[in-house]
């Protein structure tokens, strides 16, 4: 049983840091692809989202739309009171512009 619960560990440590080198790479991408675009400066409010979206996205210190792209569905839904149904609201306005979250 210890070693099934060694190698379980072992499997877990190594999933995570793959989890991680994916997202540092994902982050580099986007950072290096980002295009600039009349919205980016565009405030959210100009997203036309509802009042929680808009709440949520200014409580993490999101102001922009530029900001905003910046960010990843699952940093989004960590957020308290910004659930899937939220999230989709999001997701639907930046679809409109052409844009979408951070590896999305």
């Amino acid at each position: 049983m210890t070693d099934q619960n060694s190698q379980a560990r072992a499997i877990a440590a190594l999933l995570d840091s793959a989890a991680e080198t994916i997202r540092s790479l994902c982050d580099t991408i986007e950072a290096a692809n980002l295009p600039a675009t009349p919205h980016h400066d565009a405030t959210i409010e100009s997203l036309g989202l509802g009042g929680r979206a808009t709440r949520s996205l200014r409580y993490m210190g999101i102001e922009t739309v530029g900001q905003l792209i910046r960010h990843s569905a699952d940093r989004l839904l960590q957020e308290q009171n910004l659930g899937e149904t939220t999230l989709n609201e999001i997701r639907t306005k930046l679809y409109d512009l052409g844009l979408r979250l951070r590896c999305d």
